[in-house]
């Protein structure tokens, strides 16, 4: 029983070595190469747990998979989300939703330009119509990012529970982060990290995949901030696990 415990602990460090890896390949490749300059963050740097740092880049990398997907076998990008027989990605509903609106709105206009051209009751239909589409469209991708920010909220559960202590201050860094990637400040991201009810807040008042597009990549990138912002958690974590598969390996 020892040996198995020891051997999935053993286990979850090279996994986060390979996360790690992969993460911070994406993060050296940020042309923004962002540090975080307030005092909280060379105190933070000296005393966060190795694992933890392990964590948020689990957490990172999951997020970003919601985002922008995975290649398959076949070398094409696969989402998580089935929408119209295609499996689809954050980025891709967004981006759906987008087209969406646009037709919508766009086949509105036409229908209002052109009044003279129907009579009442084939200008009703045609309205009626319209409004029937787009919101059939519209009903079909509330249904889908109902599962995706439970989801989200499963993935980051573990890293927004620990930080839940420390928020007032994270508050700081959340804010500075947004500050030097010019993002505005009635970014979800601020609000959510204020409210303290992530999951309420993130059900109730986030609806649009623009919207939830926005507040993952935010989520990503301050993780990325802190990642690049704490070289001392760094190396220890990294030391953490090749210490391990050493042991391990003996």
């Amino acid at each position: 029983m020892g040996k198995i415990v020891v051997f999935s602990a053993v286990l979850y460090l090279v996994l986060s070595l390979q996360v790690y890896c992969e993460n911070i390949e994406a993060i050296q490749k940020n042309s923004s190469h962002i540090i975080l300059e307030s005092p909280l963050v060379g105190v933070l740097d000296k005393i966060m747990p190795a694992n933890a740092f392990g964590l948020m880049l689990q957490v990172r990398r999951k997020v970003r998979k919601l985002l922008y997907g995975v290649k398959g076998d076949d070398g094409k990008v696969v989402g998580a989300y089935e929408h119209e027989g295609k499996m689809c990605t954050i980025k891709d509903l967004a981006k759906i939703e987008g087209e969406y609106e646009k037709d919508y709105c766009a086949k509105k206009k036409y229908l209002n330009d052109n009044r003279d051209q129907y009579s009442d009751r084939e200008w009703e239909q045609e309205f009626i119509s319209i409004e029937k589409e787009y919101y059939g469209r519209m009903k079909a991708l509330r249904e889908i990012i109902a599962i995706a920010k439970e989801d989200f909220l499963s993935m980051t559960g573990s890293y927004v529970g620990g930080a839940r202590e420390m928020k007032k201050e994270l508050l700081g860094l959340v804010q500075e982060s947004c500050d030097k990637r010019g993002v505005c400040d009635d970014s979800f991201m601020l609000k959510w990290e204020e409210e303290g009810h992530e999951g309420e807040s993130l059900r109730n008042e986030l609806f649009s995949f623009r919207e939830f597009e926005s507040h993952c990549h935010e989520l990503c990138n301050f993780m990325e901030d802190m990642a690049r912002s704490c070289p001392r958690t760094k190396q220890r974590f990294l030391d953490l696990v090749r210490n391990s598969r050493n042991k391990f390996s003996i």
